[in-house]
This record gives C-alpha cells, structure tokens and sequence, in this order.
C-alpha cells in the first residue's frame, strides 16, 4: 500500500503531467494519427494512476477497520487482565504451589499486552495480529 502510494506521489502523477503536455505539442502540429495515438496513451495512464487511487484508498479504508478492530482488542484484553490479575490477588490461598506459575504466565501475558499495545500504536498491524 505505502510502495503504491509512493509510486503515485513520486512516478505516475509526473509522468501524467509529462504525457498531457505532450499531448498538448502534438495538438499544435497537423499530424492528427500522433496526436490520437498520444491522447489514449495519456487516457490509458490516467485510468490506470485512477485504479490506483481507488485500491490505496480501498486500503486505507482496511487499515483503519484493522485499526480500530486492535484498539477494541487492547481495551478487552486490558479488562480481561486486569480481572484475572484482581482475582490472583484476591484469591491466590486458593491456587496453592499452583500461584506462582500462574503469576508467570500473567506477567507473560502483561508482556505480549503491551508488545501489542506498542506495534498497534507505531501503526504496525501485520505484526500486532501475530501475537
């Protein structure tokens, strides 16, 4: 998405805007058949740059789903965390031997919590959906 972007930020719009202005020399001369066939050339690129625009933005619109999706992720696995972390706490005679290793695997779940927060927020979605 971002390599689709660059290329029409940095390479289509300029060759575009090259193409038109071709366009516009030839239409000054008499040779019609170049002029046409430089036109659809011109028509050709626009529909294409056209496409993509509408993926980048059909993109952008599924970033910002996933997005929100991870932000509603983080704020159930907060309260699901927090539950579980009051619960150890208030009722951890009733665990026995069995409290520390929950203890563990509580603090490796506060870890990838925030692993997850930290991706999510530097926009790193692909990565936050592994964990």
């Amino acid at each position: 998405l971002e390599r689709q972007f660059n290329d029409l930020k940095n390479n289509k719009f300029l060759k575009i805007d090259q193409q038109a202005n071709l366009v516009l020399f030839e239409a000054r001369g008499i040779n019609f058949i170049k002029t046409r066939h430089e036109l659809a050339r011109l028509e050709a690129m626009v529909n294409e740059t056209e496409q993509t625009i509408s993926d980048v933005r059909k993109g952008l619109t599924e970033l910002k789903k996933i997005n929100e999706a991870h932000r509603e992720a983080i704020n159930d696995l907060k309260k699901k965390y927090d539950d579980l972390r009051k619960r150890l706490l208030a009722e951890n005679f009733k665990f026995g031997p069995a409290n520390a290793g929950l203890d563990k695997f509580l603090s490796q779940l506060e870890a990838d919590y925030d692993e997850f927060t930290r991706l999510t927020e530097d926009g790193d979605h692909a990565t936050a959906s592994d964990i």
